[in-house]
């Protein structure tokens, strides 16, 4: 063949190793294909490892179980005081942490609990949630155990038709045994206080609880004290717990019957810890206030909790929406809101649902209300936030509320009843005004306020309840940490109010990229707060302990 024959060869005739950019082989292909798909299956086995080796946190799945299945409850008719909600506490293993939650609700009769039941297995159904009866042979009840990924998460119990134990009589026969057993420890003896008897409801049970301070004497172990209460309780099938409170040296001790709290006692063993006791009195110093002796600022009745006069009395109308500028904008990446709860210490159906909260609410709990010094610690114990509710003068001029400090008093005995309000409320980190309208609007006052708690590890949260308040400001030329709120959200008890307030707190931190509220230990606060919290996350908005905005 010649030359230019061979130069014209057509490309059949060429080697596949000579041809300019020929295809690969089928070989080839699948070659790649093969080590293509290995790959993706070595990725996929590598991300599902490391999702089995991450620790999950299904503290929020357990908060969104809780609040799904009040809002079923809630829509079948049943009444929020017929609703308990309680923690059990938090659990982990190795791949996740997350709290368990119980609910205990009863229903008129036992003919609802059945459709109830159903509404909650569909619900859970829809959000890949297991619904296990764990009672089944009961024919007017049911407890349903609902379980995320084999961890279980709450628990309900569905009460139908029965009327309520009356534990009146038996919970006083308990505090009676209790005080005895107090009474019998000596010499030295004890010096014992003891609160008026605050009537408890569940769904099961009705009954009365107290709570006593005793003083134990230098001599006197602590631990004889309650060697003495757990004999008597043994004889009277109750049973006790005792918490040590850090940084105090006393002890909280819980007698129950039958699960249900009727006797709280805090051990003190010296003269500070009394002080800050459920039940303390002040020491005289020797002056007098307002034609009072110190002593008698707690001798002011204590309010009843629905009856406490709101934050925000002194802004009527549209003054709660103008009284004070917004927020300056500021750059942000995740817009993120406060929220403060105040007048805490009561105990009761409400702070056992506001307990089993998000614990990123801050709780800013009155002193020398019943349960002031438990809520305080219970809520320190389940990752809260506690501040100091202090009472201060509003514009009635007269003491309202125990330990109240007012305008003319003087500089030692504002310190001497914000010290002792302090002891009250363990694990305080900071404060923020109970009313205070005319102590708020007094800059000497507060100046003396404020450099009586200047040296303490504390900050300060105007509430903001006058227009003219100039607590804020004092703070800020005091170089106190501090900040104040944007938004009171339940002075308007209908809950719809609470709620359109809410949404415009989450407005206005959408808009600034922050946004301080506060609300209140009440009936008609608690459900909407359930329900508005878990929408605040599903429109992006974090909910963060009121120290994130301390400036």
């Amino acid at each position: 063949m010649s030359a230019q024959e061979d130069a014209i060869k057509s490309p059949s005739q060429v080697p596949s190793s000579e041809r300019l950019g020929a295809p690969a082989s089928w070989t080839s292909i699948t070659l790649c294909a093969i080590i293509v798909v290995l790959a993706a299956l070595l990725c996929s086995m590598l991300f599902v490892r490391f999702l089995d080796e991450r620790v999950q946190d299904l503290r929020p799945k357990s908060r969104d179980l809780k609040y799904h299945v009040v809002g079923i409850l809630q829509d079948y008719g049943v009444a929020s005081d017929y609703i308990d909600s309680v923690v059990e506490g938090s659990r982990q293993d190795e791949g996740a942490v997350w709290t368990t939650h119980r609910i205990d609700a009863r229903l008129d009769d036992a003919e609802g609990v059945p459709p109830v039941v159903e509404a909650i297995r569909s619900d859970m159904a829809n959000r890949q949630v297991a619904v296990y009866d764990t009672v089944s042979s009961a024919t007017d009840s049911a407890e349903l155990r609902l379980a995320y990924r084999g961890r279980n998460l709450l628990y309900v119990t569905l009460h139908g038709g029965e009327e309520r134990l009356d534990l009146v009589d038996a919970s006083r026969a308990i505090t009676q045994t209790v005080l005895d057993a107090l009474k019998r420890v000596g010499p030295p003896s004890l010096e014992i206080e003891q609160k008026p008897a605050v009537a408890r409801a569940s769904t099961e049970a009705q009954w009365e609880s107290v709570a006593i301070t005793a003083r134990v004497p230098d001599r006197v172990p602590a631990s004889s004290v309650l060697n003495e209460v757990r004999e008597a309780a043994l004889r009277s099938n109750v049973d006790v717990s005792s918490t040590v409170l850090d940084g105090r040296k006393g002890t909280l001790v819980r007698v129950t019957y039958d699960g249900l709290e009727c006797v709280q006692i805090l051990l003190a063993q010296n003269e500070s810890e009394v002080a800050g006791a459920l039940s303390s009195k002040l020491p005289l110093l020797g002056f007098q206030f307002a034609g009072l002796e110190l002593e008698n600022a707690l001798a002011v009745d204590l309010p009843d909790p629905e009856e406490l006069p709101l934050d925000s009395e002194d802004l009527n109308g549209d003054a709660q929406d103008q009284a004070f500028p917004e927020p300056q904008p500021r750059e942000w990446e995740v817009p993120q809101v406060a929220i403060i709860v105040d007048d805490g210490g009561y105990g009761g159906w409400i702070t056992e649902r506001i307990l089993a909260m998000d614990n990123n609410l801050t709780l800013s709990i009155l002193p020398y209300a019943t349960y002031s010094t438990v809520t305080a610690t219970r809520a320190y114990e389940l990752g809260f936030e506690v501040m100091l509710h202090m009472p201060m003068e509003n514009s009635i001029g007269r003491l309202t509320f125990p330990g109240q400090i007012t305008t003319d008093m003087t500089p030692a005995e504002i310190k001497e009843l914000t010290l002792n309000a302090l002891e009250e409320v363990p694990y305080a980190i900071g404060l923020n005004n109970h009313t205070g309208s005319k102590f708020t609007s007094d800059c000497d006052a507060m100046r003396v306020f404020l450099e009586g708690i200047q040296d303490l590890p504390l900050f300060f949260v105007d509430s903001r309840t006058i227009k003219t308040s100039c607590a804020y400001a004092m703070a800020q030329e005091l170089n106190i940490p501090c900040a104040a709120r944007d938004l009171f959200l339940d002075h308007d008890p209908n809950p719809k109010r609470i709620k359109e307030r809410f949404l415009q707190l989450m407005d206005i931190a959408k808009r600034h990229g922050r946004g301080i509220g506060i609300c209140h230990f009440r009936k008609n606060t608690v459900p909407v707060m359930e329900a508005m919290l878990p929408e605040m996350e599903k429109a992006g908005i974090e909910l963060v302990p009121i120290s994130e905005f301390i400036e």
